[in-house]
């Protein structure tokens, strides 16, 4: 009959079991635990195991146990387990029961599961039967057998009175010693002969004070100090026992763990576990629980021992919280990092389990110093990973938007990857923080690569979370607005950002390229549909550019890095299963309970998993190209993208050039504010110089006279742009004249009567892409400047000599009063002041017109031919216009303005000059033409000085040919 159904047996059992339970534990009557252990002392007796056993297990329990002896320094224990253990199994139980058979390993097995552990008992030492006390007849035999002996003198490194004091302080916490009878205060009274201990070497005394800094780590044996067990003792090791995860211990309550329950907490707490008995969370920070502690070390030691794994439990739930908010999916990038995260810190949660099997097996010997070896690189990867959080994700907060939030997080990524490579070795496991950190970097900045291929390539900026530093500013029209090259665009995160220096070191000083790259495809899209005209070439050049720039920027710059053998990958799966992985990935999920409703209810609100699980992630790691890495990086990725928008660029502009005759049309209106066409401008300044010479104001109303001037000079030429003349009474600027002598209000109008003339090009698109307000300005201001030049030349030029001449000798008398100097001389010095003015004038403007003006235009020509984008054309004409403005001395330097001011005296004068002598010698008096001539010397010798100084600095180089070739 089984057990099972004879009742009255049964009963006779339960009550023999609850005896055995009440007599080893001390729970109350019918509890919960009681219950429990009542329980699990009946399951034990009816399915019992030891006679059907394991021999592999039997032996791996019996040298277990010689390894806790061994560990815990009773290593006279460890040996004599191994050598009772062997002999055992060597001999024969019974005439069936030979050597190493079933019934050996049945009985140990049996003695196992009957016995206790020997390392939780009290140890007693045995007993040693003491011999009967001896009867004595009185004697002090030892004080007589010694009297009349010589003894030995006494060696000492002191005098007798300090012997004696070092004797007695020995003495006095020294029991008394008994040498066959006769005791230690009986040799001393006898004065028997003592030696005195040597002093302790420094090394001992330092090994001394190791070993008592040890000792405070370390707590008594406990197999020998009974006061150490708590109270509750038994019912903590039953707890273990029959692992009642239901059992929480109350929170004074302390536990006596070994290292097997540390380490396998250890485990759970790295893997994302909190409901634990060694460790918890205070705060949002782990910490060691102060009632837990181990038989071998103290709750001081624990906690010291342990704080690697706390700090890092910390930063691992900062990380988990991270993946589990809603921040991890507030954009591409984000997301990208964030699978990135969930991927690595899950695999490091796979190995946890691995190794917490190799734990549970107990196949070897397992400490908590080898888990702390074995999770040491994990751990160092955990402090880089949670590092590079701290520094971006966590103090994201204070930005505002989301591209300086991404910008931070790359830049972390970058500087963390290249700081680690620094101080790796070329071998890099592929666990090690340079590789993790590689992982995330290069998957973090794919949305960034692909949304600039794909600006580039279809010109569509597509950025639905405003992540992406590039950001537009306004919508514009690109084929009708000039202002779209200049302010569609911006970059929306400044270097001050991401905590100083660049905001993409990795892309160099390539993203203006990357910028006109994108700006040109939005063009070249847009004509493409807005321009029937030249439709056909432009899609001609589209289809070209896609046929020769297909394959993404991402993974041409991934290919180039295994070609140089900087980065090797492989696809995770290859050599894992991804049943396993998927397994795993939902033990996580049945973490959260026992409730099946609620664990359902989990793994429906997960599906951040479902990416791992369907599809394989690449693996990179570094390869053995020992180069340094930012420069590489750099020097690989720049030029896959630089190529896409120079191509996009040069195509654009070859559109320009060759479809809307954009350097003819440059030409035509640098042809008109830089008096390149000689003839059109020489008849219309002429015009306006006459006009003046009239004592006519163009203040007026005269600008219809100067466009039907402007269109007399057009005459017959073959033009097809509009161009017009324009007044602007406020281009009149004070002028900053440095000067000897005061002139009078007239004079200075002389000059700069032509400064509010403007010469209006009608402009059209794409000419206003180049034509900028900034460029236009200094155009002006080089058309005023040479149109002054010219102004006084032509008043000195207008001056008719024979007239003068011939007038003068014909009425020699009519003079004016007061003056001394004979006619002929007169006019003889009058004619030479004429000369020395139109000699420096007229050099003047030579060397603008030609060694400044030609020579840049030529350069400008021989340029354009080179330039591959608008953007490199755009550069090369404000050069073109910065060096005219600078080889003029046009700038606003203090030489600049001091050549500028005295030469516009000498313009001023010459004008002043022609209209006086113009009327004839008989209007100008003595004083006047001395005045003159003195001015004239004056500001001649200014010159002289300022461009000579310049010309021996040799600054400018042709600077020193003007000086020679007008004051010569």
């Amino acid at each position: 009959m089984s057990l099972n159904l004879n009742t009255g047996f049964r009963k006779k059992l339960d009550a023999a079991t609850k005896r055995l339970v009440d007599s080893l534990t001390d729970f109350e009557e019918d509890s919960e635990n009681q219950e429990r252990c009542k329980a699990f002392a009946l399951s034990q007796f009816f399915h019992n195991s030891f006679m059907s056993v394991d021999c592999h297990n039997i032996n791996r329990q019996m040298l277990g146990m010689a390894d806790k002896f061994h560990i815990h320094a009773e290593h006279t224990k460890s040996e004599q387990v191994k050598l009772l253990y062997k002999r055992y199994l060597a001999n024969d139980l019974s005439s069936v029961s030979f050597a190493n058979s079933d019934v050996h390993y049945s009985m140990v097995s049996l003695l196992l599961t009957l016995s206790e552990n020997p390392l939780e008992t009290d140890y007693e030492a045995p007993r040693v039967e003491t011999p009967p006390p001896v009867e004595t007849d009185g004697i002090d035999w030892g004080t007589y057998l010694l009297e009349g002996i010589d003894r030995p003198p006494r060696w000492s490194y002191s005098s007798d009175e300090e012997d004696d004091e070092l004797d007695d302080s020995m003495n006095q916490n020294v029991p008394p010693l008994s040498m066959g009878g006769i005791t230690a205060n009986q040799l001393r009274s006898s004065k028997c002969t003592m030696m005195v201990p040597a002093p302790m070497a420094v090394g001992e005394i330092h090994t001394a004070k190791k070993e008592r800094a040890d000792s405070d780590d370390m707590v008594p044996l406990y197999w020998r100090a009974k006061t150490r067990l708590p109270e509750n003792y038994e019912r903590c090791r039953l707890m273990k026992l029959c692992s009642l995860k239901s059992y929480h211990p109350a929170d004074k309550e302390e536990l006596m763990l070994k290292e097997y329950h540390v380490i396998r907490e250890t485990i759970w707490l790295l893997s994302g576990r909190e409901d634990l008995h060694v460790y918890k969370f205070v705060d949002g920070k782990c910490v060691v629980s102060d009632n837990v502690y181990l038989v071998h070390l103290s709750s001081a030691a624990l906690s010291k021992n342990l704080q690697i794994v706390t700090d890092r439990a910390t930063n691992l739930r900062h990380l988990h919280q991270f993946l589990d908010s809603q921040a991890s999916r507030s954009s591409l990038t984000y997301q990208a990092f964030s699978a990135t995260l969930r991927f690595y810190l899950n695999r490091f949660t796979a190995r946890l389990h691995e190794l917490e099997v190799k734990v549970v097996a107990m196949e070897d010997t397992f400490l908590l110093s080898d888990l702390l070896l074995y999770l040491r690189e994990h751990l160092q990867t955990v402090d880089v990973v949670s590092g590079v959080y701290k520094n971006t994700i966590f103090q994201n907060t204070r930005d505002s938007t989301a591209a300086g939030r991404v910008s931070r997080l790359l830049r972390g990524l970058y500087d963390a990857l290249v700081d680690e490579n620094k101080v790796c070795g070329l071998e890099k496991q592929e666990d090690s923080a340079v590789n993790v950190i590689l992982n995330m970097w290069l998957s973090s900045i794919k949305p960034y690569i692909d949304f600039i291929d794909h600006w580039i390539t279809n010109g569509e900026m597509i950025d639905p979370h405003h992540e992406f530093a590039l950001r537009r500013v306004k919508e514009f029209s690109p084929e009708t607005d000039a202002e779209f090259w200049r302010d569609a665009i911006k970059l929306d995160v400044p270097d001050s950002s991401v905590g100083g220096g660049p905001a993409f070191p990795w892309l160099g000083p390539e993203l203006s390229k990357i910028i006109a790259g994108g700006k040109s495809m939005e063009i070249l899209k847009t004509l493409n549909i807005h321009s029937a005209e030249h439709r056909e070439s432009i899609s001609e050049n589209l289809r070209e550019f896609y046929r020769q720039n297909r394959a993404p920027v991402y993974g041409k710059w991934i290919k180039s890095l295994h070609d140089i053998d900087l980065v090797e990958s492989r696809v995770w799966g290859d050599k894992e299963k991804m049943e396993d992985w998927n397994e795993f990935l939902r033990l996580d999920v049945a973490n959260v309970g026992s409730n099946n409703l609620l664990a359902s209810s989990f793994s429906s609100l997960t599906p951040r998993y479902e990416p791992l699980a369907n599809h394989k992630p690449t693996l990179y790691r570094l390869g053995s190209y020992a180069v340094p890495l930012a420069m590489t990086l750099q020097r690989t990725l720049c030029p896959f993208i630089v190529a896409k928008s120079s191509d996009a660029g040069t195509r654009l502009l070859n559109i320009f050039q060759t479809q809307y005759g954009l350097t003819r049309s440059l030409d035509r209106f640098s042809n008109f504010q830089l008096m390149g066409w000689g003839d059109v401008m020489h008849h219309f300044a002429t015009g306006v110089f006459k006009h003046l010479a009239r004592g006519h104001s163009l203040h007026g109303s005269d600008l219809l006279s100067l466009n039907i001037l402007m269109q007399d000079a057009l005459a017959g030429k073959v033009f097809a742009d509009k161009v017009f003349v324009n007044i602007n009474a406020n281009e009149l600027r004070p002028l900053h004249v440095y000067q000897t002598s005061q002139q009078t209000v007239v004079d200075k109008k002389l000059i700069i009567g032509t400064d509010c003339i403007e010469i209006k090009h009608e402009v059209e698109w794409p000419l206003t892409l180049i034509i900028t307000g900034e460029s236009q300005s200094l155009y002006t201001r080089i058309f005023h400047y040479l149109m002054k030049i010219k102004h006084s030349i032509h008043g000195l030029e207008s001056i008719h000599i024979s007239t003068v001449y011939s007038t003068a000798l014909e009425h020699p008398d009519d003079i004016i009063d007061d003056d001394k100097l004979p006619v002929r001389e007169k006019l003889h010095r009058f004619a030479m002041l004429r000369f020395k003015m139109l000699h420096l004038l007229r050099n003047w403007q030579s060397f603008v017109m030609t060694s400044v003006i030609l020579a840049e235009k030529r350069r400008f020509e021989n340029e354009q031919k080179q330039v591959r984008s608008l953007d490199d054309l755009m550069r090369c004409h404000q050069t073109f216009l910065e060096r005219i403005i600078s080889l003029s001395l046009l700038n606003n330097t203090n030489t600049d303005k001091l050549v500028q001011g005295t030469l516009l005296k000498v313009m001023t004068l010459a004008v002043a000059f022609s209209r006086s002598w113009s009327r004839g010698v008989h209007i100008v008096d003595d004083d006047s033409l001395v005045k003159q001539e003195n001015q004239f010397n004056e500001y001649r010798k200014l010159l002289e000085v300022v461009l000579r100084s310049a010309a021996n600095r040799r600054s400018i180089p042709i600077i020193e040919f003007l000086a020679y070739s007008i004051l010569s």
